[in-house]
């Protein structure tokens, strides 16, 4: 009795079918894998200066801008992704000034960030107490370059606390507080 080792042709044939089609469908997978971990980051990191933000108002005891834009000051409605900056409002002016104290500040996102709030502001005041000037709303993060469908949300309240959006019915879209599909 003579026993096989190796394959055949058509075994081979198969495996290497197999593989192709893997390998095929990884650039698609991981590409979007990174996109939506970058989304998840530009969040993360949004969230932490908006804490921070707010831990400042009530250790300063003055007001704190949270807004778009650099040092030379607040930009335009939904330019969050462009960079962003928080400062202690010494004048409350709403403006950064050169005897504001910096708080913190972002660099350009690799995501779209527009908020909408009950004031409808282009920026967020943190008072003294850490609540916010009565603005509550919500920042949506959407992804520039992969499908609409994973955009991810930070809510927040009128008492500065942050939440985030989850995707409640598993089929993996975030919905917002009302349990609306988010899309950008």
């Amino acid at each position: 009795m003579t026993s096989k080792y190796g394959l055949s042709l058509i075994e081979l044939l198969v495996v290497v079918a197999i593989a192709g089609i893997l390998l095929a469908t990884l650039p698609f997978s991981s590409t979007s894998l990174i996109n939506t971990k970058r989304t998840e980051s530009d969040r993360d990191m949004f969230a932490a200066l908006v804490q921070t933000s707010r831990a400042a108002a009530i250790h300063l005891n003055h007001p704190v801008i949270f807004c778009p834009g650099t040092t030379a000051g607040c930009g335009a409605r939904d330019s969050w992704h462009l960079g962003t900056i928080a400062f202690a409002d010494k004048n409350r002016n709403a403006s950064y000034d050169d005897d504001d104290p910096m708080i913190g500040s972002l660099p350009r996102l690799s995501t779209i960030v527009t908020w909408r709030s009950f004031r409808n502001r282009k920026y967020l005041r943190f008072l003294s107490t850490g609540t916010t000037d009565w603005q509550n709303g919500h920042f949506k993060f959407c992804p520039k370059h992969i499908d609409q469908a994973k955009a991810i949300q930070l809510v927040l309240n009128a008492a500065g606390r942050l939440y985030y959006s989850k995707d409640e019915d598993g089929d993996g879209i975030h919905e917002d507080a009302q349990g609306r599909d988010l899309l950008c």
